[in-house]
C-alpha cells in the first residue's frame, strides 16, 4: 500500500481522481516539451549563437510548455478545481494579459525596437508571459461552447 503525500493529499480536496491522474500525465508530456525546447535553444546557440536577449529566451521557453500544460488541462476538465470560481480567475487572467501586452505596446510606441541584430529583445519578455493567460482564456471558452453544443445536441 502506497501513502499518499502532502501534496497529494492537497489536491486531492479540490481535485477528483481523474483530474489528478490527468494532471499527472499532462505535467510530465510538459517536463518533456520543456527538455526538447531547452535542447533546441542549446543547438541553436552552439552553431548560430544567441537568438533572444537572456530573459526574453527564458520567459519564452517557459511560457510555451506552461501554455501547453494550460491547455491541455483546461481541454481535459483538470486545470480549475472543482469548487473554483472560474469567472473571476477568468477576469484576473486577463487582466494580467492585458497589462503585460499593454507594456510591450507601450515599449513599441516608444521606440524601442522588438528585434536587433538578429535577436529577440527583452521588450518581447511581456508578451511571451503574456501569452499563457490568453491561452487558458481561450480554451476555456472553447471547451465552455464544445459543452454547450454537445448539451444541446443531446
Amino acid at each position: 500500500m502506497t501513502k499518499n503525500s502532502k501534496i497529494d493529499s492537497h489536491f486531492s480536496k479540490y481535485y477528483d481522481e481523474k483530474q489528478l491522474v490527468d494532471r499527472y500525465r499532462i505535467s510530465f508530456e510538459t517536463m518533456m516539451l520543456t527538455f526538447i525546447l531547452i535542447s533546441i535553444s542549446g543547438m541553436i546557440k552552439i552553431f548560430h549563437g544567441p537568438w533572444a536577449a537572456d530573459n526574453t529566451e527564458m520567459a519564452l521557453l517557459l511560457s510555451i510548455p506552461f501554455t501547453y500544460f494550460s491547455i491541455r488541462s483546461v481541454l481535459k476538465g483538470a486545470y480549475f478545481s472543482r469548487d473554483e470560481n472560474h469567472t473571476f480567475v477568468l477576469i484576473l487572467f486577463a487582466l494580467i494579459g492585458i497589462l503585460n501586452v499593454a507594456t510591450v505596446v507601450i515599449s513599441v510606441l516608444g521606440g524601442k525596437m522588438l528585434i536587433e541584430n538578429g535577436m529577440l529583445t527583452e521588450n518581447l519578455f511581456q508578451l511571451f508571459i503574456a501569452l499563457p493567460f490568453f491561452a487558458i482564456i481561450a480554451s476555456h471558452l472553447v471547451t465552455k461552447m464544445a459543452n454547450k453544443k454537445t448539451e444541446e445536441d443531446e
